[in-house]
């Protein structure tokens, strides 16, 4: 399966950039628009009952604290580029594709998009939305990033055609491609990652809420990663193969990451400037 995604919506109102950097206090920044482009809920301590006495005050003092700081730990929503691009990998994620309902306009879509803006940062800030179920309060953020994005075939009919990026181009087929429609390409897309299953999950349900009868849900994929804190330090992962994957990826770190990964600020069109680009492809592996 393979599918691109265009950044930033136009309709989006424009707010002052800030940047969107990891830290662990809620933050109150805000991000330019909409740019498009793939369960740690923290280790909690354990105790043992049967001691008593010196043995078992010793075993307190011992007892590693909780890692809280995976729960706590907040991404700001708003920001120059989209969080989810250069985040750290989160331990869960969620790849949603969404087409317009029929005889949804731009007005609507528009309003979807501010609708979706709204929950996605009450929700990376740890708060509840509005007739929130509430089945994730008590995890906290766990470093929550929702991501979205554009595809070629938005832009036909929300009636913006000629803000369609040259770059958005149908994808060549492979040789070894078996390709199923339904479930490639999508004119919305989501990308939902969190260090806590039920936070990620908590993030998906309500984005579908509020799609309503505005999108219809296309295709979606599920995925995990390595729990933050199972290695004694950061590592590249290693896929259901065993294989390490993932190595020659590009680094935040490196001098000339900015200009492979994002838009640059004199970029056309305009409106993509600070954008990226999304490829996701669907790879069936054949483990036993």
């Amino acid at each position: 399966m393979t599918t691109r995604q265009a950044p930033k919506a136009p309709e989006t109102p424009e707010t002052p950039d800030t940047p969107q950097d990891q830290h662990t206090a809620p933050a109150g920044v805000s991000r330019r628009r909409l740019l498009g482009t793939a369960g740690a809920a923290g280790a909690a301590g354990l105790v043992v009952g049967g001691a008593a006495g010196a043995y078992a005050a010793e075993a307190t003092r011992n007892t590693p604290s909780p890692l809280s700081s995976v729960g706590s730990t907040t991404v700001p929503f708003h920001g120059k580029h989209q969080a989810g691009i250069t985040t750290p990998l989160q331990a869960h994620g969620h790849l949603i594709a969404f087409d317009l309902a029929p005889g949804a306009n731009r007005k609507q879509a528009a309003a979807l998009l501010r609708r979706w803006s709204r929950t996605a940062r009450e929700l990376t800030e740890g708060k509840a939305p509005a007739d929130d179920t509430g089945i994730a309060l008590d995890a906290g953020p766990s470093s929550l990033t929702v991501t979205f994005g554009f595809g070629r075939s938005f832009f036909a009919k929300a009636g913006l055609k000629d803000r369609l990026p040259q770059a958005l181009a149908p994808l060549p087929d492979f040789a070894s491609d078996a390709l199923d429609a339904k479930r490639s390409n999508g004119d919305l897309w989501i990308q939902i990652g969190a260090n806590d299953g039920l936070v990620a999950f908590h993030a998906l349900r309500a984005l579908q809420r509020e799609a309503g009868e505005v999108a219809r849900l296309r295709w979606q994929m599920n995925g995990f990663n390595r729990t933050p804190g199972a290695t004694g330090h950061p590592m590249t992962v290693r896929n259901l193969m065993g294989q390490v994957d993932g190595t020659n990826n590009p680094k935040p770190e490196e001098p000339d990451f900015d200009r492979r990964i994002f838009v640059p600020d004199k970029g056309d069109p305009a409106w993509m400037a600070g954008g990226s680009y999304a490829v996701v492809r669907r790879v069936r592996m054949l483990l036993d």
